[in-house]
């Protein structure tokens, strides 16, 4: 959620540098959930 707030306030480009630089690999598809299938959503 902070990267959306980063996005929100300066912008996509500096939310996924931040990502990049914390080595986090973000998931921006809202329809991909890894974990649907353990909770049984799907």
């Amino acid at each position: 959620m902070a990267l959306a707030v980063m996005a929100d306030l300066f912008g996509m480009a500096m939310a996924d540098r931040l990502a990049l630089t914390c080595e986090y690999e973000w998931h921006k598809d809202a329809s991909r959930d890894p974990f649907a299938k353990s909770a049984g959503l799907i």
